[in-house]
Order: structure tokens, then C-alpha cells, then sequence
């Protein structure tokens, strides 16, 4: 069997990604146990560590989808664009 070792850009960028999850949610899991938080819900704290990172990676896919829809991309609003008039609210 033969293994390819040639990985993209992409690829690579998609395995420290997940390796940075991993890390976090075993971080996350670390701190719910530290303050006993698994106690609030009797839920293992790992449960809950999978549950919050699973809640981050569903509002950032909301989020995306929500930025294709009006068109934009983030960043490009008029909240971080300060207006180049001075004084007053400009709203539009």
C-alpha cells in the first residue's frame, strides 16, 4: 500500500485545524472539571466540552451562511468602517 505524502495547502491548514480543536476541547474539558461544572447538569465533563465546540462550529457555519445571504464578507460593514464625517450617527 502506498502513502501519499504530498498534502496541500488545504490539507495541512485542515489538520492543524483539527488538531487545534482537539486541543481546545481538551483544554475546555480540563476547565469544566476545575470549576465543576459537570456538577450543574451531571453531565461528564467531557459531554460537555464535545457539546460547546460542537455549538462554536455550528454558529460559525450559521454565521457563514448568514455573511453569503446579505453578500459580505466579514469585517466589511459599516460598524468597523468608521464614517469619514465627524459627529452624528449616520445611519442609512
Amino acid at each position: 500500500m502506498e502513502i501519499n505524502t504530498n498534502l496541500s495547502m488545504t490539507d495541512l491548514e485542515s489538520i492543524q485545524r483539527h488538531k487545534n480543536i482537539e486541543e481546545f476541547e481538551n483544554a475546555l474539558t480540563v476547565l469544566i472539571n476545575k470549576y465543576s461544572m459537570e456538577n450543574l447538569c451531571d453531565t461528564p465533563d467531557y459531554i460537555l466540552a464535545q457539546f460547546l465546540v460542537t455549538c462554536l462550529q455550528n454558529y460559525s457555519h450559521a454565521v457563514n451562511r448568514r455573511d453569503n445571504w446579505y453578500g459580505f464578507k466579514p469585517f466589511d460593514s459599516k460598524i468597523i468602517n468608521k464614517p469619514e464625517s465627524g459627529g452624528g450617527n449616520n445611519d442609512e
